[in-house]
C-alpha cells in the first residue's frame, strides 16, 4: 500500500532562497514503516505478498507517469544520478529562484532517497507526487511492484478472488473499505480505496492517508502486478485518486520477446 514519503522521519529544510515560502525539504533515510507497504491495509493473510527487489526478469512493464507535478524515480542505480539531474534541469528552468547549490543538493536528496527505499522494497516503478518549490515534502507516492498470484483458473477468477479478500477490513482501516472487480485494458484488476495508516510524521504521529491499489493478475508473467498510490492530502484524495484511474488504462505487462515467466 502506498503511504506518505513526507511522513517519514528526519524530514528537514535548506535555507530558503529569496522568494519567502519556497525551499526543497530534506529526506533522509526512512525509518517508519515502508510507504507503499501492503502491510495493515491489504487485508487478511491470504493476501499474496510481495516479490523480492530488482528488476522483473522474463517481462516488460509500463505505467505512464506524468510529469507535472510528478517525479519519477530512479530505481537502476546505474541512471540515477543523470535522471535526478535531469529533472533538476527542468525544475530550476521553471523556478530560478532555486537554482542554488544547497537548494540543488537537498532536491537530489529528496529524489535519491526515495529512490533507494523503493528500489529496496522490490518496486517495479515508483513516483512522487510534489510541488518541489513549495518547501513541503511530497504529498503522494505511487508504486507498482509485483506480487504472488492467486491459485486461480484464469485471470478473471484470481481477480474475483481478489476482489473478495479485499473486502475484508483490516483493524488499521480507517475508514470503510471500497472494493470493485474493474476492467483494464490490461486485463480485470480489482480495484480498492480506503483511508489507511501512512507511517509517521516528524513529530511520530501517526498520518492517515487517502490509499488507492489494483491487483491486475498477469498470468502470462506468473505474477500478480500491485499499483499502489496514497496521499497525506486528504482533502485532494479524490484528485490523486483520478490520476491513478488515468494511468492504470496505460498499464503495460507482458513476456519480453523469447522469454517466458518461467
Amino acid at each position: 500500500m502506498s503511504g506518505n514519503p513526507g511522513a517519514q522521519p528526519g524530514l528537514s529544510g535548506v535555507p530558503a532562497p529569496a522568494v519567502p515560502g519556497q525551499r526543497i525539504g530534506r529526506i533522509d533515510p526512512p525509518g517508519a514503516p515502508a510507504p507503499g507497504a501492503p502491510t495493515g491495509v491489504a487485508g487478511p493473510a491470504a493476501i499474496p505478498g510481495p516479490r523480492g527487489p530488482g528488476p522483473a526478469p522474463g517481462m516488460r512493464l509500463y505505467l505512464p507517469i506524468p510529469r507535472m507535478g510528478w517525479y519519477e524515480l530512479p530505481l537502476d542505480p546505474a541512471d540515477r544520478t543523470a535522471a535526478i539531474a535531469a529533472r533538476w534541469t527542468e525544475l530550476k528552468a521553471t523556478e530560478p529562484v532555486l537554482d542554488r547549490p544547497e537548494i540543488a543538493a537537498a532536491f537530489a536528496d529528496t529524489l535519491r532517497t526515495l529512490a533507494s527505499h523503493y528500489a529496496r522494497r522490490g518496486s517495479q516503478v515508483a513516483a512522487i507526487g510534489w510541488a518541489a518549490a513549495s518547501g513541503r515534502p511530497p504529498d503522494s507516492v505511487l508504486d507498482v511492484k509485483l506480487v504472488e498470484p492467486l491459485p486461480a483458473e484464469s485471470a478473471r477468477d484470481e481477480a474475483e478472488g481478489l476482489t473478495g479478500l479485499l473486502m475484508l477490513p483490516s483493524p488499521d482501516d480507517a475508514s470503510p473499505r471500497t472494493v470493485q472487480l474493474v476492467d483494464l485494458p490490461a486485463g480485470p484488476a480489482a480495484r480498492l480505496r480506503l483511508l489507511g495508516p501512512g507511517g509517521r510524521d516528524t513529530t511520530g504521529r501517526d498520518v492517515v492517508c487517502d490509499i488507492v491499489q489494483y491487483w491486475l493478475p498477469a498470468p502470462a508473467v506468473g505474477a500478480t502486478v500491485l499499483v499502489s498510490c496514497s496521499t497525506s492530502d486528504l482533502a485532494g484524495g479524490d484528485r490523486v485518486a483520478a490520476v491513478v484511474d488515468t494511468l492504470v488504462t496505460g498499464l503495460t505487462v507482458e513476456p519480453r520477446a523469447g522469454l517466458s515467466a518461467g
